[in-house]
């Protein structure tokens, strides 16, 4: 039973290592807009941590480095 649902489990990760390497990078940008825009993953801790570290930037400069956080998360 172990067994089977092992092999349940990596098929699918097979199938997702033969695709080419655009179709993951496209499947990471969905995945870093749904974690921004959606859930709002962590939203406030980075906030306020960019906040402390690059006080002197515009509010603009540091949503840019927050958007880099996600699309590199």
């Amino acid at each position: 039973m172990n067994r089977f649902l092992a092999h349940l489990l990596i098929l699918p990760l097979r199938v997702l290592s033969l695709l080419p390497l655009k179709v993951h990078y496209l499947f990471a940008d969905v995945l870093a807009w749904l974690m921004e825009k959606v859930v709002k993953y962590r939203r406030r801790v980075i906030d306020i941590n960019l906040k402390m570290v690059f006080g002197d930037k515009s509010d603009g400069e540091r949503r840019e480095i927050a958007h880099g956080y996600y699309k590199y998360l």
